[in-house]
């Protein structure tokens, strides 16, 4: 994937990099090469011996030189030839915390990281519905739900996600496993912040750099389009039994209703007008709007995520969700993208659990 979570759902490819310099920097401009410690020109050349070009992030780090030195050597300290988790696992559970925190840079590294270890395609292109895709295993779902507990603001490590960790790792194994996760939650978290762009590292064939990803497959959806821009499906609820589980199962998401609009209520009072019942909920994931909106701030124009509970003309009960990704196609930026992605998968669990 270059620069987003849905680049990861198509076959993915190696590419040759895009230079440091052509990077558009949003938030703080690159420190030359020239002005950092011999250490960091070291680190420059191994990386330009590896890249063909220095890393994005260095350019930024070099500020801080020391720090950047410790870090340099935490990260070898788990990506060592006799490191406890296996390469591929390390590469699969570093883009999953890419996608969560929404680093573009990240993603896109440590996608061509995956590719390069052999990472099966499939677990790629499945990897934002690891916990109900088959070609993932009891270790690689433990190891990811961990990292995404991890991550995600509001959530933390609970007791019985910790002993079903127990029964694939051992303890060793689960201490690289934390320090990788707040590793990447570190790095990801830095570069995100700071708006570092990806350069290329990996690239989806008839994509080109910098366009905004294509939106997945219908085969790889786990809930079908309802329209161009909306998913979900009919439920066996009454409306009022449906608003109750919509409502919970944007929680367990992150998810906050911040509107619920009433409209057949609405359209009664202000038209006389008499329509089956109608209710459109304004979801919001405090962590992922926070991220959009310090991105672009326009984008606000855009938000919350509805999600619309309604009976059709037959009394038929229908859930369906906002798109995110077809929705944010209109800003036409990746790391926006790699936002909507993330969101479109937690709302499909949401329209799934019902």
């Amino acid at each position: 994937m270059t620069r987003a979570e849905r680049q990861l759902r198509q076959t993915t490819a190696p590419s040759r990099a895009q230079p440091a310099g052509d990077a558009a920097w949003q938030r703080i401009s690159p420190i030359a090469p020239g002005r950092s410690p011999w250490y960091i020109r070291l680190i420059l050349a191994a990386q330009r011996r590896k890249y063909g070009q220095p890393l994005a992030p260095t350019l930024a780090w070099a500020r801080l030189p020391r720090a950047f030195l410790a870090l340099t050597l935490l990260y070898r300290a788990f990506d060592r030839r006799g490191a406890r988790l296996a390469p591929g696992l390390r590469a699969l559970v570093q883009v999953r915390v890419s996608q969560v925190n929404g680093c573009a840079f990240c993603i896109d590294l440590n996608s061509a990281a995956a590719v390069a270890r052999d990472v099966d395609s499939a677990k790629l292109m499945a990897l934002a519905e690891f916990s109900g895709a088959p070609n993932f295993d009891a270790r690689e779902r433990a190891a990811l739900a961990y990292a995404e507990a991890m991550t995600e603001s509001g959530r933390g490590v609970d007791d019985a996600l910790f002993a079903r960790l127990r029964r694939e790792f051992d303890e060793d194994e689960i201490v690289e496993l934390t320090g990788l996760v707040a590793f990447q939650n570190l790095t990801s978290k830095f570069n995100a912040a700071l708006g570092v762009p990806a350069q290329g590292f990996c690239v989806v064939p008839g994509v080109s750099h910098g366009a905004y990803p294509a939106p997945s497959p219908a085969s790889t959806r786990r809930i079908a389009m309802t329209s161009k821009y909306t998913f979900g499906k009919t439920v066996e609820l009454t409306h009022a039994e449906a608003l109750a589980q919509v409502t919970e199962a944007l929680a367990k998401e992150g998810f906050g209703v911040l509107t619920e609009i009433d409209v057949a209520a609405t359209l009664k009072k202000k038209l006389g007008k008499d329509m089956p019942p109608y209710r459109i909920l304004g979801a919001c994931n405090p962590q992922f709007a926070h991220q959009a909106l310090e991105a672009e701030p326009q984008i606000g124009a855009l938000l919350p995520c509805n999600v619309v509970v309604r009976v059709d003309a037959s009394g038929k009960t229908i859930v369906e969700a906002m798109d995110p990704e077809a929705v944010m196609n209109l800003v036409g930026r990746a790391d926006i993208g790699a936002i909507a992605a993330e969101v479109r998968a937690r709302l499909e669990r949401v329209v799934a659990a019902l």
